[in-house]
């Protein structure tokens, strides 16, 4: 037979009771934790839905697809507006005459020019300035291309 002795001890620092239990151990009941199970609460959320209700859900993917459209819209008023920026400062760069070799491309031409700019803006560069429609050069053609250097 098991001997269990209790004792009662006055409530210190909002411990509201001390109550004995059948394994010997003392529950105290009371101050922050007995404060905390008073409120009343939250509903339980359904595991299936992962977390949200469904108009969450709709909500979110409506802001979702708003940010892209957002993303989608800004991108399409900036490039344009960057690449006539890009095109201006070429237009005010020196020029030199280079001779098509077999095996250049224009690609390979405008990063030899090793300019401050996107390689596909000086393409587009160099295809307006000689009138070449496409892409396609030769060998034994003679282009004009921008060179870096002092300007104005």
């Amino acid at each position: 037979m098991s001997a269990c002795s209790c004792s009662a001890y006055a409530a210190v620092e909002g411990t509201s009771a001390l109550s004995p239990c059948e394994s010997g151990l003392v529950l105290i009941e009371g101050g922050r934790a007995g404060r905390l199970a008073a409120r009343a609460p939250r509903p339980a959320r359904h595991a299936d839905a992962g977390g949200l209700t469904l108009g969450q859900t709709v909500r979110a993917l409506v802001c979702g697809g708003l940010v892209i459209l957002a993303v989608v819209v800004a991108s399409a008023l900036v490039d344009p507006a960057r690449a006539a920026g890009v095109q201006s400062a070429l237009d005010e760069l020196p020029t030199r005459s280079v001779i098509v070799s077999s095996g250049d491309s224009l690609w390979g031409i405008a990063a030899g020019c090793e300019l401050d700019a996107p390689t596909d803006e000086v393409v587009t560069w160099i295809q307006e300035r000689n009138g070449i429609e496409g892409g396609l050069v030769v060998p034994g053609q003679e282009l004009m291309v921008p060179v870096a250097g002092a300007q104005g």
